[in-house]
């Protein structure tokens, strides 16, 4: 997890863990709750929305969005910024920003991990991954989406 994360407003973001019969891993949902809240977190990993680069700023995803072209030159003069900034300050500031955070969140990825583990290995978890695969690979040999019915990419 990022300090400041820029996105371009093309970016698509979607957490698709149970459109393939899991659950989140990877702290997505520890963090997901703390950074957009709980009705929103659950909007995105039930749901399996997709938001925009602009969507994920106004939700707090991200710090801001900028055009695709503009990426490269908005991330290397934050880092610039940063970089010229006072570093034990910076420091200090980031430890205060995530103070009080470190057990809670080892506790819960094991539960995460355990979870995912434990769905992987289910019958439906596989049907699930083997049509996200089947789709995929009709993609990639032309077949559109509409004529075949093939769900939308979950990554």
């Amino acid at each position: 997890m990022g300090d400041i994360v820029l996105a371009a407003r093309s970016a698509r973001f979607r957490l698709a863990y149970t459109a393939i019969g899991l659950t989140p891993d990877c702290g997505a949902s520890w963090f997901l709750p703390r950074l957009v809240g709980p009705r929103r977190a659950a909007d995105l990993i039930l749901t399996n929305r997709v938001l925009t680069g602009d969507d994920a700023e106004r939700w707090g995803l991200v710090s801001r969005s900028v055009e695709g072209e503009e990426l490269d030159v908005a991330a290397h003069r934050t880092a610039a910024g940063l970089a010229a900034g006072a570093g034990d300050a910076l420091r200090a500031a980031k430890g205060l920003l995530r103070a009080g955070t470190g057990d809670e969140l080892g506790r819960h990825l094991a539960e995460e991990a355990r979870l995912i583990a434990a769905l992987a290995d289910g019958q439906e978890a596989r049907d699930r991954m083997a049509a996200f695969l089947a789709a995929r690979d009709r993609a990639k040999a032309g077949d559109s989406r509409a004529e075949t019915g093939a769900p939308e990419s979950v990554s």
